[in-house]
């Protein structure tokens, strides 16, 4: 099962919401000036399957 460690953001931009896990995922979300991005990693079958969405 997914957890986060240590959520650390890029360059510009801040963590807002951490969904550290464990369970059956683990999400990130962040935001800059520029706008909003999200991670999150599933493991469905034990296989890690990111997806990263950008708003704004």
């Amino acid at each position: 099962m997914p957890a986060l460690v240590l959520p650390t953001p890029a360059q510009g931009f801040r963590v807002d919401d951490v969904d550290p896990g464990p369970d059956h995922r683990a999400r990130v979300r962040s935001q800059s000036d520029e706008g909003r991005l999200e991670i999150e990693v599933r493991y469905p079958g034990g296989v890690p399957t990111p997806r990263i969405s950008r708003h704004g």
